[in-house]
């Protein structure tokens, strides 16, 4: 056999294995052109609107194995207020109790009751009272590159007495609009930004004795930027920082900065909570726990 056609022979034989892979070897995407989602580890956490997220921060979820949560928080707030030079110190017993149920992988509802006892020392009638609220979400999440992000809603039914009842704190997690992206900054931490758009009514509280007090803003923003470290599956460690521009009844500064922190540890269908609250002025502590399946 001539070298010509040798050569022949051995160019069909290269072309044919460059087209055809090998067994075993066949690449059925590019990572390069179409970048496969980053696993992030999952918990169970759920904000104070009852949503998945951090403490006041909804973020990014998707779930292909557990399709309901439940989740429970409570916790005890002091706080000195003044009215007409007369110092007042207040108490808030909460209690956060809800579910979320995730409809699909990206798509989550929840429902979330707040009960809470108001009292104060010495006595003022219009801060001594019970109260509850429900309010219902619905999040949907979805992938941007190398970013992650969910947007969704909250929403509380309530009439003009419990809107007046209720502070603006409340009303943060009650009543909201909201937009997370995230994205992993290192290896098992991931940043959040968040923006979220809370909408209540002009409030008239009458505290009895003569004093009233007015709010009226309509809606307000609070923006936050989150920050979580996940070492596995069932230990978490998490902060946020908050920006708000408004003041309630308790504060008369328009433009506010709070400082949340968190840990989360347990199993990973069942975990415990501790939840560190305005750090930066007048802390106070929540305890919880949530359950999967």
């Amino acid at each position: 056999m001539s070298k010509t056609s040798w050569r022949m022979i051995l160019l069909v034989v290269f072309l044919a294995m460059s087209v055809c892979p090998a067994p075993g070897q066949i690449l059925t995407v590019d990572p390069e052109a179409d970048p496969l989602p980053v696993h992030k580890v999952r918990h169970l956490g759920t904000t104070l609107s009852g949503t998945s997220g951090l403490i006041t921060i909804p973020t990014p979820d998707f779930q292909d194995e557990r399709k309901v949560s439940a989740t429970y928080k409570g916790g005890l707030t002091k706080r000195d207020v003044t009215f007409n030079n007369t110092r007042y110190r207040t108490t808030k017993a909460e209690h956060f109790t809800g579910a979320a149920w995730n409809v699909k992988e990206n798509l989550e509802l929840s429902v979330l009751n707040l009960r809470y006892d108001r009292s104060s020392s010495p006595n003022l009638p219009g801060l001594n009272y019970y109260e509850d609220a429900t309010t219902f979400g619905l999040k949907y999440s979805a992938h941007n590159n190398e970013q992650d992000l969910c947007m969704g809603v909250s929403f509380a039914p309530m009439d003009a007495l419990e809107m007046n009842r209720a502070d603006l704190f409340q009303i943060e997690h009650l009543r909201n609009v909201y937009l997370t992206v995230s994205e992993e900054i290192a290896s098992s931490c991931y940043g959040y930004l968040s923006l979220k758009d809370c909408f209540t009514d002009k409030q008239k509280v009458d505290l009895g004795r003569g004093q009233i007090v007015e709010m009226s803003p309509k809606q307000f923003l609070v923006s936050g930027v989150g920050l979580e470290y996940c070492w596995n599956e069932s230990v978490s460690l998490f902060c946020e920082g908050k920006f708000s521009n408004y003041r309630d009844l308790f504060n008369e500064d328009a433009t506010r900065f709070s400082l949340n922190a968190g840990l989360r540890f347990g199993f990973k269908n069942a975990q415990a909570e501790i939840l560190g609250m305005s750090l930066d002025s007048d802390p106070f502590t929540y305890f919880g726990g949530s359950i999967g399946f």
